[in-house]
């Protein structure tokens, strides 16, 4: 059962517990609630699946800040889902995939959001498989958006001369 919020602004953390079926109440709820500025589901077993319900979220909630989904399997597939729903997001600023099974594939379809999103500001990336082939899009990426200030991507298979760029 979902509870309004008495506080102003306030952050829902699911961390470390495979939360499976109860993503799609918790995704409901926040289609309408501007009080959850940070939502934090990290090591929550979500995969591709779950993520095409997260990313429906996005189109009808412009106050959700933060997002934080590293430790679960979120890969190329989950990547292309989330991107999906993130670019219709006018308020989401901080996004963290580390860990999250990305390679190049996935890092090619994040640079296209990079691009394009305003809102983003800050990306954790760190600890995938992104080598020099995902580097150079999220790179150019970058460039392009002045919004972006920090992006990690450190513990990643990045020559470090290129790591460097950033």
């Amino acid at each position: 059962q979902y509870i309004p919020p008495t506080a102003e602004y306030f952050h829902v953390s699911i961390n470390g517990r495979a939360i499976g079926e109860a993503l799609a109440p918790i995704a409901e709820a926040l289609k309408a609630d501007e009080h959850v500025r940070q939502l934090s589901l990290e090591s929550a077993n979500i995969g591709p699946e779950a993520l095409s319900i997260l990313a429906g979220v996005f189109s009808l909630n412009d106050f959700l800040e933060e997002l934080y989904l590293s430790g679960n399997d979120v890969g190329r597939d989950g990547t292309k889902i989330l991107c999906e729903g993130i670019a219709q997001s006018k308020s989401l600023a901080v996004l963290h995939l580390a860990s999250c099974g990305l390679g190049d594939e996935a890092a090619k379809i994040l640079a296209d959001l990079i691009e394009k999103n305003n809102s983003l500001r800050i990306l954790d990336l760190c600890n995938n498989t992104i080598g020099e082939v995902g580097f150079e899009p999220i790179y150019e990426a970058i460039k392009c958006n002045e919004n972006i200030v920090k992006c990690n991507l450190r513990d990643n298979k990045i020559p470090k001369e290129k790591g460097e760029k950033l």
